[in-house]
């Protein structure tokens, strides 16, 4: 009699599979040498992955964002007994990795190097995690295989796992997190790995959306499997407290209320535009026609996972899959419009489903699964030398060139706080660590950073030169009077009085 999925023994291997063997069923001794060298090799890759990572975090082509410059300043201040339990302005996007961040500056010192060290910490404990699931699922040594290609994913995803825009890292960890605690045997659990799973799943929530989404498929199937509504009760309980932080914000928060003025919903453009511009962006070719090639090989992988969960009845590749594909549509629905290749980073959580469908894909061939991480590897690393030149290090301009020259012109003119445009305010922040703050015109607020510019003798605002804000204050008749200062990139309007820039008309900000 057929069996039905939520009750199956999970994941009875597949004869023709020479990865695998059945219970007491003996592997031929190449698959036994595969295996063992696939354990070795998944060793040395991570590690080469982390050695990597942090290689490239002190390189001149790390680049850092006004939106990692948020994550460090968030991190700074729970260093200095402050939590922020959102990224600033966002009814969305838990402060866990910056929490995490802050308790290791407390130690070391604030420092863009302590964030990133810990960003590439935790993209490593996923790694692991995925590894644990991939075995599960397909056998040691496609489990080995799609972890080692995680860990090498190519540039793009690389640098994202390092510059992490507060809570992609670790809503992806959690997701896996959950899947692996979920669906670990045995199948009746008890009330403490119910409340981990539980724990760990509304953490997921408090990260983001996508993090819930990742999670949900997994904490389902293990509640129907095991029926009994008092452990159940528990992990729901424990879920309620690690998604403490987010349904207080649900209730009573003004995040959420601003986020529900914004338009919102399912449009077919936001559909095509996530497989034919944002994941090309991956390689990228976004712009270019073999993106269509790309798009109908990620189409091609999805499809395989859910051919796998069917044949293999397999719970474990379920659950990612279902969770890749909810995950797809949060983000699909949230986009509410089309998808660019800058959202490229949303991309990083269907990086285990692809690393899972590519696993089973290369190793149906002995040997050929670990040459292909190899080369994933080599690949991975090659862009990552031609994207940081070569390595070189140096870490003067990562937040971009001119800042701490910005920084010093400021200070000369006696100017401690100012306003200034999003994508130059926070970074700018990040670069005096706080000696002059720049609250944000147009994005993501902090209320503090307003306070400190509001109360200002003479009011400061710091726009990109030759921008629409440059061209609205130097143009732009019946404004109050004002000293324009360029430096180069950045130019400093210094007005001569108090002046509140949200009531000048028609600001372009």
């Amino acid at each position: 009699m057929k069996q039905n999925l939520m009750t199956a023994t999970p994941d009875p291997p597949v004869a023709a599979a020479p990865v695998a063997a059945a219970p007491g069923e003996q592997l031929s001794m190449w698959a036994r040498r595969e295996r063992r060298l696939s354990n070795i090799l998944f060793w040395v890759v991570l590690a080469a992955g982390v050695a990597l990572r942090i290689f490239f975090a002190f390189s001149v082509g790390h680049l850092e964002d006004s939106d990692h410059a948020v994550v460090y300043l968030i991190s700074k201040h729970v260093s200095e007994g402050q939590i922020d339990w959102f990224f600033w302005g966002q009814p969305y996007g838990g402060t866990l990795l910056e929490i995490l961040a802050g308790g290791a500056m407390v130690v070391f010192g604030p420092s863009l190097a302590v964030l990133t060290i810990v960003e590439i910490a935790v993209i490593t404990v996923a790694a692991v995690l995925l590894r644990a699931i991939a075995t599960h699922a397909l056998g040691r040594t496609a489990g080995n295989v799609a972890a080692m290609l995680f860990v090498f994913p190519g540039f793009v995803i690389l640098r994202q796992s390092t510059t992490d825009g507060g809570f992609y890292n670790t809503s992806l960890c959690l997701g896996l997190l959950v899947i692996f605690l979920a669906l670990r045997a045995p199948v009746r659990k008890s009330y403490l790995l119910w409340a981990a799973i539980g724990f760990a799943s509304g953490l997921a929530l408090w990260q983001s959306p996508m993090g819930a989404a990742f999670a949900a498929p997994a904490f389902v199937i293990a509640a129907v499997r095991h029926r009994s509504w008092r452990h159940i009760l528990v992990g729901v309980l424990a879920a309620i407290v690690g998604a403490l932080p987010w349904l207080s914000e649900a209730v009573g928060g003004t995040a959420f209320a601003r986020q529900g003025a914004a338009p919102g919903g399912f449009h077919f453009s936001s559909v095509i535009s996530f497989f034919t511009t944002l994941i090309p962006a991956l390689v990228p070719v976004y712009d270019k026609p073999e993106r269509f090639i790309v798009t109908a090989l990620a189409l091609a992988a999805l499809a395989l996972l859910v051919v796998l969960t069917i044949v293999r009845r397999s719970l474990w590749i379920g659950a990612l899959t279902v969770g890749t594909f909810l995950c797809m549509a949060v983000i699909i629905v949230a986009a509410n419009d089309v998808l660019t290749a800058a959202t490229v980073r949303y991309a990083i959580y269907l990086s285990p489903a692809f690393a899972v469908a590519l696993a089973w894909l290369f190793t149906r061939i002995r040997f050929v699964g670990l040459f292909a991480a190899l080369l994933a590897a080599g690949l991975t690393f090659s862009q990552t030398l031609s994207y940081s030149n070569n390595l070189q290090l140096g870490t003067d301009a990562e937040f971009g060139a001119g800042y701490q020259q910005l920084e010093s012109l400021l200070e000369s003119h006696g100017v401690e706080a100012a306003y200034g445009e999003y994508w130059l305010a926070y970074r700018l922040t990040a670069v005096s660590n706080e000696d002059v703050n720049i609250a944000s015109l147009n994005a993501h607020p902090y209320e503090p950073y307003d306070d400190e510019a509001a109360a200002q003798r003479r009011t400061a605002i710091v726009v990109f030169t030759g921008d629409a804000a440059d061209t609205f204050l130097s143009s732009t008749a019946g404004l109050p009077t004002s000293t324009r200062i360029e430096d180069g990139d950045y130019t400093i309007y210094l007005f001569d009085s108090v002046v509140d820039p949200h009531s000048l008309v028609g600001a372009p900000y």
